[in-house]
Order: structure tokens, then sequence, then C-alpha cells
């Protein structure tokens, strides 16, 4: 599998990817779980972290697992995913890395975010 972290205003969603019968691609097979212990505050972190510092607002982050290092390691970074497949897990983390039993809905955060900069 894989993990489609989004970090969107500072709250951050997931969806898991399982990889395809005899490929070795997770991405569009639509085989999805939302297994919240596939997801650790330094996931959080680390997607926090490089938004904050390229200054994004919305960002998707897809990772994937490395048995001999560890860790996670980041494959591919993009603004587009499916915002559909985020609200399916049914709720989100803060920037605390606190719970919130509320879908994130990534479209209502951008424009809520871009407001917030207006008014500044």
């Amino acid at each position: 599998y894989d993990l489609k972290v989004v970090l969107v205003n500072e709250k951050m969603s997931f969806v898991g990817r399982k990889v395809r019968l005899n490929d070795f691609r997770a991405s569009g097979g639509g085989s999805l779980t939302y297994d919240l212990g596939l997801i650790n505050e330094e996931i959080f972190q680390t997607v926090y972290n490089i938004s904050k510092e390229l200054g994004v607002i919305c960002m998707g982050y897809d990772l994937v697992y490395d048995a001999k290092s560890e860790e996670y390691l980041i494959i591919e970074m993009s603004y587009g995913f499916s915002n559909e497949a985020q609200l399916s897990l049914g709720g989100h983390w803060d920037k605390n890395f606190t719970w919130i039993n509320k879908p994130l809905n990534a479209p209502q955060e951008i424009i809520k975010a871009l407001v917030e900069k207006l008014e500044q």
C-alpha cells in the first residue's frame, strides 16, 4: 500500500491505497483503506513542516514505508487528489495531531484559508 496524506490549512487527512494484484502501483486502483493505525504523529509533523516551509495551503503527499530504514518516504507531492476519498475517512487531525470527528473538506478549507489571508 501507499498513503495519500493531505494537509490543508494545518489539518490532515489520509487514505491508504492498496497495491493492485500483479502490479506495483497503488494509485488509481480503487482499493482503499482508512486504518487509522497507518498514520502516526511523525508522518503528520513531516508533511506539516514541508508544507509550512514551502508556504502552501494545500498539498497531497504520497508516502511508502521503507522496511530497511523503518521510515516513511515521500515519493510524490501534488495539489491534486480525490476530495471524495478524503471525506470518506470521516474525520481529520488538527495542527496538534488531535483527532476531530468531522471530515476534512479540502475545497472549503482552501477558501477559508484564502479569506483569512486576505483579511490580514
